[in-house]
């Protein structure tokens, strides 16, 4: 089910996407893609909290590292203050161990869960991006 900004435009949705990479021309992409797809979401009138698109600049800097385990607290905060998770299922997504952990963060809280689409919306997150994270739990 498609998820309206009429009703979700006042409430803040954390978007998860994958970020780490060997390669920091992969992670600068990722950013890049990111900051394309919040751009859409706001100005559809949603209000997105990403923490790529606050890491990466500081990270760019080298003030804090690149990686989950040096932006986790932080990161997990900021999901704590958000209404709902939606999961950026770009390139990278299914091995993302910081997406992995923030999906059980918000699922433990029972946060509404949803998905950003191809078609640029956001949806009801469905059974198999489920599965995928759970199976990705196990593993």
């Amino acid at each position: 089910m498609k998820i309206s900004p009429t009703l979700w435009g006042k409430n803040l949705i954390y978007l998860a996407s994958p970020y780490s990479h060997g390669d920091p021309a992969v992670m600068q992409q990722r950013f890049d893609t990111v900051s394309c797809v919040v751009g859409i979401l706001i100005e559809t009138g949603f209000l997105i909290f990403s923490p790529i698109l606050h890491s990466h600049p500081i990270a760019q800097l080298n003030l804090v590292g690149r990686g989950f385990k040096e932006w986790r607290r932080f990161d997990l905060t900021m999901l704590d203050k958000c209404d709902g998770f939606c999961v950026f299922k770009s390139d990278g997504w299914e091995t993302s161990k910081g997406m992995q952990e923030e999906f059980q963060y918000a699922r433990a809280r029972t946060m509404p869960l949803f998905e950003y689409t191809d078609s640029r919306e956001i949806i009801q997150m469905t059974e198999a991006t489920t599965v995928s994270f759970t199976e990705m739990g196990e593993g």
